[in-house]
């Protein structure tokens, strides 16, 4: 299963749980999804995070799934003042093989961590995660 699979398979998931899908629509890396109450979510997905792809996120209603490893975190924590602000996006770490998945929303993130350990806070999430 390929990260694309697993996201969509994750979407419906959740729906079944929660419900409010009202549609969804695989595009290459992305899925675009609609949602009662919610409008239109789209999640971006890349096994390998960089500029482009984090770029995408900045602004809009996004998920962004990756794959979970020190590098992807540590991208995200590159470019964490422009993740920050949008209040709309929810990241995705995601272990296929154990099926696992851990998630953060930069915005609520960035309020209870203390300026100066991004870094620091996000590799620990990463570190912990499955223990």
């Amino acid at each position: 299963m390929n990260l694309v699979e697993w996201t969509a398979e994750y979407i419906d998931y959740l729906n079944y749980h929660k419900g409010g899908l009202i549609s969804k629509k695989v595009e290459g890396t992305s899925i675009n999804c609609e949602y009662e109450g919610k409008g239109n979510v789209t999640y971006v997905i890349s096994d390998k995070l960089d500029e482009s792809s984090v770029s995408l996120v900045y602004d809009g209603k996004y998920v962004l799934v990756c794959l979970h490893n020190k590098k992807n975190v540590e991208i995200i924590a590159e470019h964490w003042e422009k993740l920050c602000i949008n209040k709309d996006l929810k990241i995705i770490f995601v272990d296929i093989i154990n099926n696992g998945q851990w998630a953060i929303i930069p915005y609520i993130h960035n309020k209870i961590t203390e300026k100066g350990y991004v870094k620091k806070s996000l590799i620990s999430l990463y570190s912990n995660f499955g223990k």
